[in-house]
């Protein structure tokens, strides 16, 4: 498929409507497939989000700004930042769909400075055990981290939210839990949890303000470092977290079922076993 025949499939299904309770929706299934020309064929992908962008419906709005809009902006800032700004400028509805894209926010924001030229460089990141003193701030990171899935989800309760303190402290005594530390502080933590030979990787989270810069990659390349001995690893994420099941197909992950949890949003579970390659970064 190339990316005018991704472009048409979606255009066949939209505006669409929301999928039935439980069921996988097609409409975020369709812009999922458009996004995989980002990187390669940026222009038509940018004419597909000024469309529908702006459109009247605000899960749809959701999708384009998670699954496109974010991506194209981080893939191509330069370009499409100034564009992105006249269009939010002109149509509030694409501004709110702008508003939705981490870390960007409608003109005015400052969040904008996350454009700057220095922005992407990488920081100086180190991986290293988690220790007892960093549960308050391994939750705190995880609940900055996880506001982004839950408002793509509508649901305020899911697990990393509601986790409280006495509970990462069992973790740290119990499980392996790496931290990442950037300039002094924690930027984010990962967690490995072993049970019949099988390494479950959860509680993955960074810093919002640090993401994008390598740092999941390197906490998700150390754990696994961490379980030599291991038959397989296994994480899971929602089904309309495009840019989660991206990170983790690059490193080997491949899905392997779905779970249905809530009206119109599934679970997506993947394994890699010990030794698969990943893609080149």
């Amino acid at each position: 498929m190339n990316v005018a025949q991704a472009i048409a499939a979606a255009e066949r299904i939209l505006p669409g409507g929301a999928a039935p309770d439980g069921d996988v929706d097609p409409r975020w299934q369709a812009i999922i497939a458009v996004g995989a020309f980002i990187e390669t064929e940026p222009e038509p992908v940018w004419r597909f989000v000024l469309r529908w962008g702006a459109y009247d419906d605000a899960d749809l709005r959701a999708a384009v700004a998670t699954c496109l809009l974010e991506h194209l902006l981080q893939h191509h800032a330069a370009t499409y930042r100034p564009l992105a700004d006249a269009a939010a400028r002109a149509d509030a509805r694409f501004a709110d769909t702008l508003r939705q894209c981490w870390p960007f926010e409608p003109p005015g924001g400052a969040a904008g400075d996350a454009l700057s030229p220095n922005a992407g460089s990488s920081p100086s990141c180190e991986i290293v055990d988690a220790e007892p003193a960093d549960a308050e701030a391994i939750l705190a990171v995880q609940r900055r981290a996880y506001e982004s899935e839950a408002r793509r989800y509508h649901n305020w309760k899911i697990p990393p939210l509601v986790e409280t303190l006495d509970s990462v402290r069992e973790h740290l005594e119990q499980h392996v839990v790496l931290k990442a530390v950037v300039d002094g502080r924690l930027a984010g933590s990962v967690r490995g949890v072993v049970t019949d030979g099988v390494c479950e990787v959860c509680r993955f989270s960074v810093d919002p303000a640090l993401q994008r810069r390598g740092i999941g990659a390197a906490l998700l390349v150390e754990i696994e470092r961490r379980f030599p001995d291991v038959e397989a690893f296994e994480l899971f994420t929602g089904d309309r977290s495009a840019e989660n099941l991206r990170l983790y197909e690059r490193h080997g992950y491949r899905r392997f079922k779905a779970e249905p949890v809530s009206p119109g949003v599934s679970l997506v579970f993947l394994r890699k076993h010990a030794g698969a390659p990943q893609e080149p970064a």
